[in-house]
Formats: structure tokens, C-alpha cells, sequence
């Protein structure tokens, strides 16, 4: 048994410097500009209905809760003013929440617009010099 916990142990000491080699080369290679935003940005614009959509039915099971008076926990602990005012106090979360979201995602694909808008105009720019760029 000690044998095979050795070995174990062993195997994920290699895991984890596998693991730390990779991390640094990912940021070795960010800092070089060889990776780039661009697909994270669109991950996370691509996200932005997903993440929408459960925060938003989540503010409606807790409306819902409110009408129909069933709740979680127990009210009396809070009272009934107590506890419909937790209810609308998360529900106003999650609509922060998603419009912070919102926002963030606008941004990231007003960052992506401009970016493309720039790169167009110095590929017309330098097309208009003559100078030919290779893809």
C-alpha cells in the first residue's frame, strides 16, 4: 500500500508540474500577443442570454414565492413583511446582476467592433500605399 500511495503521490506531483508549465506558457504566450481577447469576448457575449435567462427566472420564483406565499425558509423567524421584503431584495439582485452583465457584454462587443473598424482601416490604408499584406 505505501508503495502504491508513493506512486500516486508521485503521479500527481508530474500532474501539477504539467499543469503549472502549461499556465506559464499560456501566459507567456498572452503577454506576446499571440493569444488575444477576441475569443474571450465572444465567449462571454455568446454567454450573455444563458446567463440572462436563469437569473431572470430566478427573480420570477421569487415573485412567485411572494404570491403564492410559499417560502424556503420558515416566515415566522422574519415575519411576513420581513420575509416579502428579502424576496424583493434578491429579486432586485439578480436584475442588477444581469444588467451588469448586460453592460459588460456590450462593451466587450463594442471593444470587438472598434477593433475590427481599426484593422479594416489600416488594411485599406496600407492597400491604398500599395503595400501588400499576407494572411
Amino acid at each position: 500500500e505505501i508503495e502504491e500511495v508513493t506512486r500516486l503521490i508521485a503521479d500527481v506531483e508530474d500532474r501539477l508540474d504539467l499543469l503549472e508549465e502549461d499556465l506559464a506558457q499560456r501566459r507567456r504566450l498572452y503577454q506576446r500577443g499571440v493569444m488575444n481577447r477576441k475569443h474571450d469576448f465572444a465567449v462571454q457575449i455568446v454567454a450573455l442570454p444563458a446567463l440572462y435567462a436563469v437569473l431572470a427566472y430566478k427573480g420570477v420564483l421569487r415573485c412567485w414565492s411572494i404570491m403564492t406565499g410559499h417560502f424556503d425558509v420558515d416566515v415566522a423567524s422574519l415575519g411576513w413583511d420581513g420575509r416579502v421584503k428579502e424576496e424583493r431584495v434578491a429579486y432586485q439582485c439578480y436584475n442588477h446582476i444581469n444588467e451588469l452583465f448586460l453592460g459588460w457584454a456590450l462593451r466587450c462587443f463594442g471593444a470587438l467592433a472598434i477593433q475590427a473598424v481599426q484593422t479594416a482601416a489600416q488594411e485599406k490604408a496600407m492597400n491604398e500605399k500599395g503595400v501588400v499584406l499576407m494572411k
